[in-house]
């Protein structure tokens, strides 16, 4: 990474935190209102320009007015517009009555208000603004565009928001007049006052905060690399554990800044920030914190990684106490880290309401569910990743698997002990991280730790581990679960209920004028329908419709209708003998009732006049342990609903009076008495597991006994969740290699696009042939099971829909059948009380939800009135189900309807008269119809999940299997090819009886044997006969040059005798002495030759290397000018090689020697020799001078024998150290550059010391 790039990207880091601060500082919450107000009013235009050039098409318009005709064009023209993402719905009336309308979620019941062109709505449950166009005197079109939802109850199906094609972000709401918030007004496309809005109170999300977010997220990414970058520089100089402290300390500040600056997650509304979503501890307060605990250790773990061997050659401690220490340390510390590791992992399960995380209903799954399993799935990868580096480094400090093994032994009876007297439940953990401990280190010591077969059973013991921490965390749910249900039965009011008491009386005190005008009408009518409703629609949905409700009228002690008995006289006597009046109300009040049961009663007066004065009575009755609940799940309040969960879990429960059993709900089966139970009052105790339930009993009082059960998984329900979470825990841990290996070529110097390809191309090529062979054979069955696996899956759920489909109207033909039958010709006619009463008792006896329309598709009967009541729906049938019944005459059709976001089955069939033309028509809605076939879903997917995991297992070691069998032919050959030598030694053939390819391969093996025997003989004979020739010349030439000047020394004397030369005793001494220094050089040419054809007769035995070392070094470094280094890094005072003591002592006299030589020319020659520990038992020796440096040209030929560069020797000084590093199974390799010098490596294997030492 060059400097340029190093500035570029810290600018680039520099401008994402400046427009982060910008954006902070800068755009207020006006700005971002008016932002958020404009996007409103641009999709309400687009959608009144749609509106209005439908209303300026002729055709259309022509449509509309003959839509009694032709319904079915009507809405075929209205279709497209009524979806999602329109969402404008149309209607026709004539004489101010619909008679046709494309959805039957909204049908005013008239058009005369709408007297404006431009008309906004704001009513519960949706606001909506509607657009008329007079089509003549009689009929009118009104057009309505949906706004808002504005439910007076709201759940997961039924949120209060603007529309999306509105508006996508959930920050705004209506503003009302009284408001003093900032606020902004909303056109319509003509220019006239819509509405108003502003942000909602608290948190909100828009696109600012977005952006904010994404430049802290890249900024840091960029500062994060920039900081790598340094501490990996650090770490090449010798400081690697320096670099890990620093980068340690760099993550640790920037998490303390993201907890205390806090800014963000104070002002989004976004889920990452949302503690309903995840909330632990103020270190992990939300999942956006866990994140980035996450990321900051998997960053950590990433860089230790990718400086291993920087860490490694620091590594100064070897084989004593110290490093025994340092090795417990190490492990103490994966158990230390994985303990509380799991334990906070425990909390993506137990801490997050608002997540599904039921490992059995991954199709229920929400994008959070992922994440959360994506974060626990890292998590368990980087403990792996960490249990890897943890054994390196023991590996490295003790360098024996024994030892290793026996301290982890060691440390793990160690954690066992105390998780026994401390930790009980962490035993299981303890025993899981030391099983993958061992795994992992024998496979490592193996270097295996890549093969399929080792990385599956440590996944597979992961996946185990991670499933023991999934059935813990499950269990403290349903615990949880358990204490609030007992809560609930046991509390004497209803708290939910009591906190809309208080704000219903103020309402309902408000709303006394409409109360008034409601009774002086009753009065009048004798019908109190529309006053019930009223006060039914308006105060008793949501939570409060799973009450029963009862309403009673007097007027002056009058009652306005025929009740059992006198109700005045009997909420009298309830005030005075036993009923309560409820907290921080005036109206209300609990009666006394049986444990389980909540019971409330309303009392009210009302003013009509100054003579008359009306009391309203309405009674509430719950019956808390009712398993049947009388409404679908969108009825359902978003405040807690504990018993509905209860026995959506298919849970249990019991009570018991006076040690009797009373009631028992569920699957399990209670004892008759409880004398089984603690005895221990006013606790909620946990009960051993039994028969595959959770049990909690909880006793208010000596008489009574409450146990609350909740089923465990069972064994396919486990195995499904082990198959999951190992599938998981693969696809992460691929990608944690895969993240590992681009990281470790992106961050190379030389790194570019060519590069990565090199790398793609240098790994597939690495591959070994029983690799490609497991990858192919497991890819394929991998493929396969995913094709085979989806085409089940989807055909077999498309097969259940159909037959669910195909009851539901069956129920729905028999019961418009019943109703013909049993119906009279004017009952269908006129639809009395009488006509309602028999449907209200078929439908009871078919324990179905039904709704009955007349022929003109308005309601008369739903066996679940709060639907319409409460106006999530309009009183009219669905528009496609009345066009197909009654225009196109079909018997029965089934729809999918909507409402909210629920969406669910629907079935309609006709009610025919005599003469067979349609009365009325029958709808069987089924509400748990979705819900249904999720479950059978999920159960088919961990059905396919269990079975296709066992067979890409077995598949798997199949495949090892295989290519192992296919391999092994190839790795006999390969290990008689490298036994193969060119030797007067024969090479043993192989032998093979079969006649297929490996026979083919064998016999050309041998072929090729033969002939190299052949050939070898004849290449013998010429090298012998050229090494002759060869030393016979070299032997020549260094004997000739002593000869020459013998011989003129000779003939010098000679001449001096003869002549009676005076100084012929002087010249005899010199020349005598010439003649000796020149025999003394025949002599040691001799021994040099000797010792060189004497070098395979070595005495090898064990040496202290480093003392060997020192001895030559002291000799050379007598000199004047030269200066020898000794670096021992291996933390070793004695290093022992095996090999023979003359030879190593000549080999680095050789190599010192000639590093002097070439450092002649240099004022000072500085030779350094450093020891170090390689990989394999294997010593590092390097010798390394200030020289000139080798030249090209000789770089080729150093290591031959008679070669040399210098006047003088024989060439055989090198050849010398090579033969003699070779005889002791090592190598010698050598780096130069010209005028900086040459370093000489050797690689020694090392020896244990012996007795002797």
């Amino acid at each position: 990474m060059g400097n340029r790039v190093l500035l570029l990207l810290s600018i680039v880091m520099f401008l994402l935190f400046a427009t982060a601060l910008i954006i902070h500082n800068t755009i207020t919450e006006a700005d971002m209102l008016t932002i958020n107000t404009e996007t409103i009013s641009k999709n309400i235009h687009r959608k009144e320009k749609v509106v209005e050039d439908l209303f300026a098409d002729s055709l259309a318009l022509k449509t509309f007015s003959n839509v009694e005709r032709y319904p079915t064009q009507a809405l075929e023209l209205t279709k497209n517009l009524s979806d999602d993402e329109n969402l404008i719905y149309f209607y026709v009336y004539k004489n101010n009555n619909p008679i046709f309308w494309s959805s039957n979620l909204i049908v005013p019941p008239s058009d005369r208000p709408f007297v404006q062109e431009t008309t906004y709505v704001d009513a519960e449950p949706r606001s909506y603004i509607v657009k008329k166009k007079k089509l003549d005197r009689d009929v009118s079109v009104l057009a309505v565009i949906l706004v808002r939802r504005a439910f007076n109850h709201s759940n997961s199906y039924l949120s209060n928001r603007f529309y999306k094609n509105i508006i996508p972000s959930d920050n705004l709401e209506i503003a009302r007049y009284s408001d003093n918030d900032i606020v902004r007004n909303v056109y319509s496309k003509s220019g006239s006052y819509l509405f108003s809005v502003k942000f909602k109170q608290g948190k909100y999300h828009n696109v600012y905060l977005t952006m904010q977010l994404l430049a802290w997220v890249l900024g840091s990414i960029i500062f994060l690399s920039l900081i790598n970058r340094g501490c990996f520089m650090l770490a090449k100089k010798g400081r690697a554990w320096l670099s890990v402290l620093a980068m340690a300390t760099i993550l640790a500040i920037l998490k303390w800044i993201s907890l205390q600056a806090d800014w963000l997650s104070a002002t989004s509304s976004m889920e990452l920030f949302d503690p309903r979503y995840y909330a632990y501890n103020p270190f992990l307060p939300n999942l956006w914190e866990f994140i980035i605990t996450t990321a900051s250790a998997a960053w950590l773990i990433f860089y230790i990684r990718s400086i291993q061997v920087f860490l490694a050659a620091q590594n100064p401690i070897n084989r004593n106490v110290k490093a025994l220490l340092l090795a417990g340390f190490a492990l103490s510390t994966i158990y230390l880290f994985s303990n509380l590791l799991l334990e906070h992992l425990s909390t993506l399960i137990t801490h997050t309401s608002s997540v599904n995380m039921d490992f059995t209903n991954i199709l229920g799954f929400s994008s959070y569910s992922w994440v959360n399993v994506f974060l626990f799935c890292v998590n368990i990868i980087l403990l792996l990743l960490y249990i890897d580096f943890a054994i390196g480094q023991v590996r490295t400090m003790l360098r024996n698997l024994t030892t290793e093994i026996n301290i982890q032994l060691i440390t793990l009876i160690l954690f066992l002990l105390i998780s026994a007297l401390f930790f009980e439940q962490a035993i299981y953990y303890n025993l899981l991280v030391g099983a993958v401990l061992l795994i992992r280190s024998y496979t490592r010591h193996k270097n295996t730790q890549y093969s399929f077969f080792n990385i599956v059973i440590v996944l597979l013991s992961i996946s185990l581990l991670s499933s023991f921490i999934y059935h813990q965390s499950i269990r403290k749910v349903k615990q949880k679960q358990m204490a609030l249900t007992l809560k609930y039965l046991e509390a004497e009011n209803d708290l939910n209920a009591i906190s809309i008491f208080s704000e219903m009386e103020k309402n309902l005190v408000a709303d006394s004028t409409i109360m008034r005008q409601l009774l002086q009408d009753a009065m009048v009518t004798q019908q109190t329908q529309l006053l019930d409703n009223h006060i039914k629609t308006h105060y008793f949905s949501g939570y409060l419709s799973r009450y029963e409700h009862q309403f009673y009228y007097y007027i002056d002690e009058v009652p306005l209708d025929n009740y059992d008995s006198n109700k005045m006289v009997e909420y009298r006597e309830k005030v005075i003998n036993n009923a309560v009046r409820v907290p921080n109300t005036d109206h209300f009040y609990r009666v006394r009732s049986e444990l389980g049961t909540h019971e409330y009663f309303f009392q009210m007066d009302v003013l009509l006049d100054e003579r008359s004065n009306a009391q309203i009575f309405v009674n509430l009755r719950n019956y808390a342990y009712s398993p049947s609940l009388p409404y679908p799940e969108f009825l359902v309040d978003s405040k807690v609903d504990i018993i509905r969960e209860h026995y959506a879990s298919d849970a249990a429960f019991a009570l018991y009076k006076d040690r009797v059993l009373l009631t028992q709900n569920g699957n399990y089966v209670y004892p008759s008495q409880d004398v089984q139970f603690p005895p221990d009052l006013n606790k909620a105790l946990e009960l051993p597991d039994d028969k595959g339930f959770y049990h909690m009993v909880f006793r208010p009082d000596v008489h009574t006994t409450i146990v609350v059960s909740k089923p465990k998984f069972d064994i396919w329900q486990s195995l499904a969740i082990i198959s999951f979470l190992f599938i998981s825990l693969f696809t992460v841990y691929l990608l944690a290699l895969m993240i590992q290996y681009l990281t470790t070529v992106v961050f190379r110097k030389s790194f570019n696009w060519r590069t990565l390809q090199y790398q793609f191309i240098l790994l597939r090529n690495k591959l070994r042939y029983s690799t490609r062979i497991q990858t192919i054979v497991i890819c394929t069955v991998i493929l396969a099971i995913l094709i085979s696996g989806t085409i089940a899956f989807f055909t077999i759920r498309k097969q259940l829909e159909s037959s669910n489909l195909a009851l539901q109207e069956s129920y729905s033909k028999e019961v418009s059948h019943k109703l013909e039958n049993l119906l009279s010709a004017n009952e269908k006619k006129a639809w009395t009380e009488g006509a309602i009463e028999r449907i209200r008792e078929i439908n009871e006896f078919s324990n179905l939800d039904a709704n009955v329309y007349d022929k003109r598709g308005i309601l008369v009967y739903s066996s679940q009135p709060r639907i319409f009541e409460t106006g999530l729906v309009s009183q009219f049938i669905h528009p496609d189900a009345y066009n197909e019944l009654n225009v196109i005459k079909k018997t029965n059709v089934t729809l999918t309807e909507r409402i909210g976001d629920f969406d669910f089955n629907s079935s309609y069939s006709t009610i025919k008269n005599e003469d067979n033309s349609s009365a009325a028509f029958v709808n069987i809605p089924n509400y748990a119809a979705k819900k249904e076939e999720i479950r059978n879903s999920n159960l088919l997917l961990n059905s396919l999940l269990n079975i296709y995991t066992v067979i890409i297992l077995i598949a798997g070691f199949i495949a090892v299997s295989v290519s192992r069998l296919i391999t092994r032919p190839l790795l006999i050959i390969g290990e008689k090819m490298v036994e193969t030598t060119v030797s007067d030694k024969n090479n043993e053939p192989l032998y093979w009886e079969r006649d297929d390819e490996i026979g083919a391969l064998v016999k050309a093996y041998n072929l090729m044997l033969v002939k190299m025997e052949q050939n070898t003989k004849q290449l013998m004979s010429a090298e012998r006969e050229y090494a002759w020739r060869e030393m016979a010349r070299q032997v020549a030439h260094e004997i000739k040059n002593p000869l020459t000047p013998m011989k003129l020394g000779i003939q010098q004397l000679m001449r001096s005798f003869n002549e009676n030369d005076p100084r012929f005793e002087d010249r005899f001494k010199k020349f005598s002495d010439s003649f000796v220094e020149q025999i003394d050089s025949l002599s040691k040419i001799a021994v040099e030759f000797s010792n060189f054809a004497k070098l395979p007769s070595t005495e090898l035995v064990n040496i202290d290397i480093l003392e060997k070392v020192r001895e030559v070094v002291t000799f050379f470094n007598s000199s004047m000018n030269t200066n020898i280094l000794i670096a021992n890094k291996t933390g070793r005072d004695r290093l022992f090689v095996l090999g023979d003591k003359d030879q190593i002592l000549r080999s680095f006299n050789n190599l010192i020697k000639n590093a002097i030589e070439a450092s002649r020319g240099r004022k000072k020659v500085m030779i350094k020799i450093g020891l170090s520990l390689a990989e394999n038992e294997l010593l590092k020796i390097a010798i390394g001078d200030n020289g000139l440096g080798i030249p090209l040209d000789v770089i080729p030929k150093i290591f031959q024998p008679n070669f040399t560069t210098k006047s003088s020797g024989t060439g055989l000084g090198l050849a010398f150290v090579k033969k003699t590093v070779e005889s002791m199974q090592g190598e010698i390799s050598f780096q130069t550059a010209e005028n900086v010098g040459t370093t000489f490596t050797i690689l020694l294997p090392m020896t244990a010391p012996t007795n002797g030492h």
